[in-house]
């Protein structure tokens, strides 16, 4: 049965596959550097709340105005935090890079598993199989963050021997550490302000 497969199809499979592949490990290590970023903001936000309830009970015989200030210096602490994290927006972009990271797989499985049966077994023909994983592929792309940052785009590209498909490392961060640490500076910087203002009360 001629199912329209060649080899031009076959290698235009392959390096849309290849470039699934490399797509897929990039949104996943991606995935693992915002969940360390979450970890950084969750953790201290929920110990500075349990530390901010002890508070109120007066804990080593504190005075009411140092429970107080302990309270109001805790909460400006994790209302910073909380803000920060909101902005960043890290808990959606976790879900859209884990999402990336499965749909962009499962693309390149499904490819791989057509390519290994023998033409006589593929269920479509090579043309339209072939237009149609296309067409999945650069939905992906356009909803990819990483969209253009391929080091090695196979389909870009045309050497005389295939190269796997990689992402630069700097790909992989979304968030601008640098802007990170210039906005937790300032937030430092007022929550010290904040101290020095209830130190002045008491």
């Amino acid at each position: 049965m001629d199912n329209s497969w060649t080899l031009e199809t076959e290698d235009l499979l392959e390096r849309i596959r290849q470039n699934s592949i490399a797509l897929a490990e990039a949104h996943r290590r991606k995935y693992h550097d915002l969940s360390t970023w979450h970890k950084w903001f969750r953790i201290p936000t929920i110990t500075m709340g349990i530390v901010s309830s002890s508070l109120a009970s007066r804990p080593f015989g504190a005075s009411e105005k140092q429970s107080e200030t302990g309270i109001l210096i805790l909460g400006c602490l994790i209302s910073i935090l909380s803000a920060i994290e909101l902005y960043l927006n890290i808990h959606a972009s976790m879900d859209l890079e884990n999402k990336m990271s499965k749909d962009f797989y499962n693309l390149g499985v499904d490819i791989f598993k057509t390519l290994r049966l023998s033409r006589d077994e593929r269920p479509d023909k090579g043309a339209d199989y072939l237009v149609k994983k296309y067409n999945d592929y650069v939905k992906l792309k356009e909803a990819s963050p990483l969209n253009g940052k391929l080091k090695h785009d196979l389909l870009a590209r045309l050497p005389s021997t295939h190269n796997p498909a990689t992402y630069t490392d700097d790909s992989i961060v979304q968030i601008d550490q640098q802007d990170i640490y210039t906005t937790l500076a300032k937030s430092a910087s007022f929550v010290l302000h904040q101290v020095k203002k209830s130190e002045e009360t008491v």
